[in-house]
C-alpha cells in the first residue's frame, strides 16, 4: 500500500469540490461530540460526491438539482465515471449506511457503530474503512478519537480522488519507495 508523506491540498479546489472553505472545515469539523463529527464527515462526502457529478456534467455544483440528487446515486455515478475508486465508494457507502441509522434512529446519539448496526456489519465497516485509509497502524477500534482521526483522513482522501479525476491535481504525495540493495 502506498504511503503518503504529506498532503498538498489546493484551497480553492477544496472549496470547489466540497462547497466548504478549508479553513472553516478544519476549524470546526472536530468540534463537538463524536456523533456530530461523524455527521459532518458524511455531509462533506455527500456534498463532494454530488458536486463532482455536477462538475463532470458541466452543471453548477451548487444548483438545486445537484444538491437534491440522492447520496447513493451520486456515489454510484462517481464510481461509474471513475472519479473514485471501488475502495472509496465502499468507504463512503458504509459511512452513508451508518449516517442513515444515526439520523433516523432516535435512540442513537453516540457513535457506537457496532451497537447500532451489529457485529457483522461493524466487521465489514471496519474492513471497508481500513481498505481505503490507514493511519500508520491506527485502527478505528483503538477508541473514539482514533476512529475519528481515520475517518478525517478518509474524507481528505475521498476528496483528493475527486480532485485528481476532475482537476488533475495530486493532493496526496506518496513517500518514494527505495529499493534495498
Amino acid at each position: 500500500m502506498p504511503q503518503a508523506s504529506h498532503f498538498n491540498i489546493k484551497i480553492d479546489s477544496f472549496t470547489k469540490l466540497t462547497g466548504c472553505e478549508l479553513n472553516h472545515f478544519t476549524a470546526h469539523v472536530m468540534r463537538g461530540d463524536a456523533w456530530g463529527t461523524f455527521m459532518k464527515f458524511v455531509a462533506l462526502i455527500e456534498a463532494s460526491a454530488k458536486r463532482a457529478v455536477a462538475l463532470k456534467l458541466g452543471v453548477d455544483p451548487s444548483s438545486e438539482g445537484a444538491m437534491r440528487m440522492e447520496f447513493y446515486n451520486a456515489l454510484i455515478l462517481c464510481k461509474d465515471a471513475k472519479l473514485i475508486s471501488d475502495e472509496a465508494f465502499a468507504f463512503a457507502n458504509y459511512m452513508r449506511h451508518v449516517r442513515n441509522d444515526l439520523a433516523h434512529n432516535g435512540g442513537a446519539l453516540d457513535l457506537d457503530v457496532e451497537r447500532l448496526r451489529g457485529a457483522s456489519f461493524f466487521k465489514k465497516y471496519e474492513e471497508r474503512i481500513g481498505a481505503f485509509v490507514s493511519l500508520q497502524g491506527t485502527k478505528i477500534t483503538d477508541g473514539v478519537q482514533a476512529h475519528l482521526n481515520v475517518l478525517l483522513m478518509g474524507c481528505v482522501a475521498f476528496v483528493s480522488q475527486l480532485a485528481k479525476a476532475l482537476l488533475s491535481e495530486e493532493w496526496i504525495v506518496e513517500t518514494p519507495v527505495t529499493k534495498s540493495v
